[in-house]
């Protein structure tokens, strides 16, 4: 779920008024620096992909040129002055420019995100209001901030986010006196905002993070609170908002993984070498069947998961559809393309809806026994009783860090060749009815249970037996 670092009802206010009142800089006014700080010493912007928007080494450079070894003693006035001198139209611009793609393209994990991200994006903001010379409405510099609860779960070692309170939230302030105000305490101002806004949304409890009209009049309030006990030569402008959502993938229920196995038949005829090739190797990592299934579930649903083509047709997804589709039964590759990766795919499909409901999932396998019982009439064999089942059963892993892929499949080849000789046994020695056939399946997966994985229950779907 994606939450903006600053509110659209602010842009759209301060696009009117750039388009009513005259302004001494005939240039555009630039988006506004995102001035979020996500939680302490974290943050959320938008991206832009355009290369041409990309922050270069020089852009790098002039930032770091700000960070003096004493700039957070500097009065706010002369530090924004070195930065952005709001009253030289050339170098004003230039800096901006810089800045914007710094801003908007520099890696969070950069070693310099905090002092980018937070000082210089402040002293953005209260450059820009002074610069472009706004109506009155919009003569005070904003802050947007977001505070966020969430609740993880545990799928194979992947964390997923099962519940969530976001809110975003922005303010207006002034500074009287930006000559008696220093940098650091400018910024520890601002900051205390975003930890008081996370302190009050940790202390919700559930039920009340689930009534959004509720909780976004409450944070609003305590938003207002907060802001009337600025201090420290910081002002509220007497403009604030908030907004919240909260979601919850629990409620929801099942969450299923990026790919599914293929589900209907492409309308090719087949696949093609660089399909194939493609599956195997995005799929079939080195030694896959020594690895526990916690590890190889979660990478093969990564792996798809991952898959950024734009083209379907060249995309991962597509060639293992094709594949699994058309792949001919004598393939070498057979057996993990169509048991290996798809019970893995299932499994972590199951474990997603166990972790989103809070209820037991176990994962499914289905299979097919057909025999026959063959008799001498005048030297020739000719089939006389018959017998087909179509069934599913569950099974549980227990110790999925410990389990590898080879023993979860030998676990399912067992149950399957066991419901098979129970079949074919059975009809040899006189009939056999779909109660027998279950219970037949039953023994199987208890047979092939162990203290890893165990067999749980099994569905007989349909059962003929005939002469």
């Amino acid at each position: 779920m994606i939450h903006k670092t600053w509110l659209t009802a602010s842009v759209s206010i301060l696009s009117l008024c750039i388009a009513i009142v005259c302004s001494a800089c005939a240039t555009n006014v630039p988006e506004p620096a995102p001035t979020h700080v996500d939680r302490p010493g974290t943050y959320s912007r938008f991206h832009f992909s355009n290369s041409d928007s990309q922050y270069t080494k020089a852009d790098y450079d002039l930032a770091l040129s700000f960070q003096s070894d004493n700039y957070k003693e500097l009065t706010v006035d002369a530090f924004n002055r070195s930065v952005l001198d709001w009253e030289n139209e050339d170098a004003f611009h230039k800096t901006e420019k810089s800045l914007q793609r710094l801003l908007w393209t520099l890696p969070e994990e950069d070693p310099n995100a905090d002092f980018i991200f937070t000082t210089l994006t402040y002293t953005w903001n209260e450059c820009r209001t002074k610069h472009y010379n706004l109506c009155e409405q919009e003569r005070n510099p904003s802050y947007s901030g977001s505070a966020k609860r969430e609740t993880f779960g545990d799928i194979f070692g992947d964390q997923v986010v099962l519940t969530g309170g976001y809110a975003d939230y922005w303010f207006d302030y002034a500074i009287p006196d930006g000559t008696a105000l220093t940098v650091a305490q400018r910024d520890t101002s601002l900051q205390s905002v975003d930890k008081e806004m996370q302190k009050f949304l940790d202390s919700q409890t559930e039920n009340a993070l689930k009534d959004e009209k509720s909780m976004e009049k409450a944070l609003l309030a305590e938003l207002k609170q907060i802001l009337g006990k600025l201090n420290n030569g910081l002002v509220y402008a007497a403009k604030c908002d908030v907004g919240y959502d909260w979601d919850s993938n629990m409620e929801k229920g099942n969450n299923k993984s990026n790919s599914e196995s293929a589900s209907s038949d492409p309308s090719t005829d087949t696949y093609t070498k660089e399909q194939y090739d493609l599956a195997l190797r995005s799929l079939q990592f080195s030694n896959y069947e020594n690895m526990p299934i916690a590890e190889f579930d979660r990478k093969i649903n990564a792996a798809f998961m991952n898959d950024e083509e734009e083209d379907y047709a060249k995309s991962l997804n597509f060639a293992y559809e094709m594949v699994t589709c058309h792949l001919p039964d004598d393939d070498p590759n057979e057996t993990f393309f169509r048991l290996t990766v798809p019970c893995s795919l299932e499994e972590y499909r199951a474990k997603t809806r166990e972790i989103f409901s809070g209820k037991p999932a176990d994962p499914e396998f289905s299979g097919r026994s057909y025999s026959y019982k063959e008799e001498d009439v005048f030297g020739d064999l000719v089939q006389t009783d018959c017998a087909e089942a179509d069934y599913s059963f569950t099974y549980r892993i227990l110790e999925p860090n410990q389990l590898t892929v080879r023993e979860r499949n030998q676990f399912l080849t067992a149950v399957e060749k066991g419901a098979q000789d129970y079949l074919k046994n059975k009809l040899n020695r006189g009939s056999i009815t779909e109660a027998d056939f279950k219970a037949g399946l039953e023994a199987a997966g208890k047979s092939a249970s162990n203290e890893r994985i165990k067999f749980t229950g099994c569905e007989i779907y349909s059962f003929d037996s005939y002469r």
